[in-house]
This record gives structure tokens, sequence and C-alpha cells, in this order.
């Protein structure tokens, strides 16, 4: 079985509903293996420049069925209008498409 990858998107705007500009990176915290189909998902941190305040990207679901080891979620490091954040999230196999505001 392979990874299931989910496209997470979101925009990001000012208070006065202008565009932000920055960056987001998404990193997992643990490499995940997927011994049935043979794959690694490596910790290469993921780096998406917004584009408009929005971005999307593909990223392996934290969830799939025979993936090792459990419990590995994404570190999200956001760069947006010079204000650092970091948190962490999960993203399921169910759900293939989901908008980071919804997490």
């Amino acid at each position: 079985m392979a990874f299931t990858t989910v496209t997470l998107s979101g925009t990001f705007k000012s208070p006065d509903d202008v565009a932000s500009n920055g960056t987001i990176t998404f990193q997992l915290t643990q490499p995940m293996k997927d011994t049935a189909g043979n794959q690694i998902a490596t910790r290469v941190p993921v780096k998406k420049v917004l584009s408009s305040g929005a971005f999307s990207v593909d990223l392996y679901a934290n969830d799939d069925t025979g993936v090792t080891p459990t419990g590995v979620t994404y570190e999200v490091t956001e760069e947006i209008d010079g204000i650092y954040r970091n948190y962490f999230i999960s993203l399921s196999k169910d759900t293939t498409t989901v908008n980071l505001a919804d997490l």
C-alpha cells in the first residue's frame, strides 16, 4: 500500500483584508515507514511561498494503515508578514483535501 496523499491549502490575510506575504514549512516529526509498499517518507522540510496570501501542498497522511511509527505529526512553521509561529498538525487518510483553517 502506498502513502495516501492529502492536499492541504490555506489563505492568509491581514485584519484589513490584504493578502499576506511569507512562507509556511511542513516537516514530519519522524520518518514514516510503509512496509507493505516498501517506502519511507523522510523528514525533509517542505517549504511553500505564499502567492497572493495562499498556498497548496500535497503531503502524506499521518494515519495510513500499516505505517509506522504511529503518532507522527507535521511540525508547521509559519513566517507570515514577519511573524513566526510553530504548531503541529495531523492529516487523515480519510480526507484527501483539507483547508488549514479547518484543522
